[in-house]
């Protein structure tokens, strides 16, 4: 799936991955992997923010930067209620089942900040 994509597109795509639980959480030197029950995973490369139900930030995560603070564990085996992404896909906002959000952000000095894998097709920001 190339970058760009149509919102009707987009928003099918995204809409897939609704309801699906997070079973893994891969952390390596550079990327973090969030591989989901169904078989669908997410790859960041650029950095994260987790926020709680109540709005409270809980950890920002800099894949190449200083701050590595980890909280994301506490969404595992949670199930996706909402995924989207703004028009020039800057940010990924997921919600869980539970409240807490994921927004994932697009590093404009990278070549790839994260990608979406999902039944066979994947999109690469």
């Amino acid at each position: 799936m190339s970058n760009k994509w149509t919102a009707e597109k987009k928003a099918a795509f995204l809409s897939e991955l609704t309801a699906n639980e997070l079973t893994q959480i891969k952390l390596s030197q550079y990327i973090i992997h969030f591989i989901f029950v169904e078989g669908s995973s997410i790859t960041v490369e650029s950095g994260f923010q987790h926020i709680d139900k109540e709005g409270n930030i809980l950890s920002n995560f800099e894949v190449y930067g200083e701050e590595k603070i980890v909280t994301v564990h506490r969404l595992l085996g949670t199930k996706i209620a909402n995924i989207n992404s703004d028009d020039d896909e800057n940010v990924l906002q997921i919600k869980f089942d539970q409240g807490d959000i994921l927004k994932i952000f697009r590093d404009p000095n990278l070549s790839e900040s994260y990608a979406i894998y999902l039944n066979g097709s994947h999109h690469v920001v």
